[in-house]
């Protein structure tokens, strides 16, 4: 009995080496996509990272800082665990605009500029709304995280986060945990494909964006850094990609990165390999020209709506449009022209069919504009006034 035993553990003990070295082995054979572009005066930042200033981090602003410039990052926006606001600093040619994620009562919401919290203020309903009062921009933190959602008030918030690396992984595992072996082995011997793995929409941050679309929040996409896997692969999971190039001066730096967020011109970017999805948005007015969007200018009666790709193989990504929250044209690129496109409220995705860790693909959206709010042309009155 002892011998059949030893043998069972045996035959268990080989079967298991097999069958892990043949997921191994496909794991290591799956190519991922590239999608290199041409240099542009684009501005790359990453959002919602954690210094050893947080109780969850282990990085210095210095380690940081020597990964971004790998990473070729421009900015990082910190936004250490219930710390007040600092002025912000250049670290190896890197800008660092301090800002604070605070624990409420209702989950975690991110404050951009502004005065801090009030202890008392964290647990009140009215925790938004106390924000934009300070002068600062209460950005909702993974609204729909497994572990710490958002279940407070919408009201006065100014953005979400519709992507969160971390979120994306905890719901990953979550949804099949036999995935835990093969990405158990891509992260040893396939990180692009690991981290690649993360980039299926969360539906439902997307659909609270839209229902909240009138008041035009801005869509946020958070890297979630806490320094416990490569630092500079982390801050390229999702990049902020905004128009440049930077004012030379550090404060002028600090406003114009935090304007260009404020009215949502920007898009978030995947950035594996240090290849941002280089997209355009152009609208071409009622006049016939072209202009660059802007929240707070909205546009009456344009002509078209343009969407432009600049990276190698755009072919094989996907220009996806949406009016509304309806999903209303999808054109392989490198463009996508709409046009007269009526009042409403846009976005793009671009997408691509990426390799899962075995076999086969799924869609993966690697961007995301922000929204495009065309106006109603004013109602004009043709009514005879002595009728």
């Amino acid at each position: 009995m002892r011998r059949l035993a030893l043998l069972s553990t045996l035959a268990c003990f080989l079967v298991g080496t097999l069958s892990l070295g043949a997921v191994c082995l496909r794991v290591k054979s799956r190519i991922v996509p590239s999608f290199a572009g041409v240099k542009t005066d684009s501005i790359r930042g990453a959002f919602h990272v954690h210094s050893k200033t947080s109780h969850d981090s282990k990085l210095s602003i210095d380690q940081i800082a020597i990964a971004a410039r790998q990473a070729d990052i421009d900015f990082v926006i910190l936004t250490d665990h219930n710390v007040s606001p600092a002025p912000p600093v250049i670290q190896r040619g890197v800008l660092f605009l301090k800002f604070t994620e605070w624990s409420t009562a209702f989950g975690h919401v991110i404050q951009l500029a502004g005065s801090p919290l009030a202890k008392a203020d964290k647990n009140s309903l009215e925790v938004l709304n106390t924000i934009h009062n300070n002068n600062g921009l209460a950005i909702i933190a993974h609204p729909f995280d497994m572990k710490r959602p958002w279940v407070g008030p919408w009201e006065g918030l100014v953005g979400l986060e519709i992507a969160n690396s971390a979120s994306a992984l905890r719901q990953l595992l979550r949804d099949n945990l036999f995935r835990i072996v093969p990405m158990l082995a891509g992260f040893f011997i396939h990180q692009d494909l690991t981290w690649g793995q993360l980039y299926a929409p969360n539906t439902r941050a997307l659909k609270r964006w839209q229902s909240e679309a009138q008041s035009l929040p801005i869509g946020m996409c958070g890297v979630d850094l806490h320094g416990w896997i490569e630092t500079k692969k982390n801050l390229n999971l999702w990049n902020l990609i905004l128009p440049g190039p930077l004012p030379e001066q550090i404060d002028d730096q600090a406003k114009y990165v935090l304007e260009k967020i404020t009215h949502g011109s920007f898009y978030c970017s995947s950035a594996q390999n240090n290849q941002p999805i280089q997209m355009r948005t152009e609208i071409i007015d009622a006049q016939g020209q072209p202009l660059l969007y802007n929240s707070t200018t909205l546009p009456e009666s344009p002509q078209a709506l343009n969407i432009y790709l600049q990276n190698k193989n755009a072919e094989t990504l996907r220009i996806v449009l949406y009016r509304n929250g309806q999903r209303l044209m999808t054109q392989p690129g490198p463009t996508l022209s709409y046009q007269r496109p009526g009042p409403g409220i846009y976005r793009v995705e671009i997408e691509t069919d990426y390799p899962k860790l075995l076999e086969g693909h799924y869609r993966a959206t690697l961007a995301y504009s922000n929204l495009l709010k065309i106006a109603s042309p004013p109602k004009t009155n043709n009514q005879d006034p002595t009728e």
